[in-house]
């Protein structure tokens, strides 16, 4: 049997991902795409299912917040020229979110789930994504962490 080369790192990296997978299923959010994440997130299904990448119409949001409860006061938004909305948060967090969120839509797509951008397979893809991004940053900081300590 091969041995372990840093046990101690391994133990904390895997103890990390228990904990990390247990609080997420022992205390599930009711909608994950909320606040600063709904900001950020917008972008994706503005652009790829409603095709309103500029938010010329409100009323699509409008209604996915009524459905979702994404946000209380839509402070996302800012008021542009001629009274049109305008997203105030970059869209360069939803290019990261973009494979969970084309993951999402095709899980939605098979499952028969509303393909609105803020069902369950969206959020499930998207809470999959960024669990993939946390485990690829705590084996990185494992990684740099043991060249600097043995």
């Amino acid at each position: 049997m091969k041995k372990i080369k840093y046990p101690i790192s391994t133990a904390s990296l895997l103890l990390c991902v228990i904990v990390l997978i247990g609080v997420r299923l022992n205390y599930p959010p009711k909608n994950i795409l909320t606040y600063d994440t709904f900001g950020y997130y917008i972008h994706l299904p503005a652009r790829h299912i409603y095709h309103d990448p500029m938010i010329q119409n409100f009323e699509w949001v409008k209604e996915i917040n009524q459905k979702y409860d994404n946000t209380p006061t839509f402070y996302q938004f800012s008021e542009g020229i001629n009274g049109q909305k305008v997203i105030r948060f970059n869209r360069g967090i939803s290019y990261l979110l973009a494979p969970g969120f084309y993951a999402g839509h095709v899980w939605a797509k098979l499952s028969g789930a509303p393909q609105d951008g803020f069902s369950k397979p969206y959020q499930q893809a998207i809470w999959i994504w960024g669990m993939i991004f946390n485990l690829l940053g705590f084996y990185l900081i494992k990684k740099i962490l043991l060249r600097y300590f043995n």
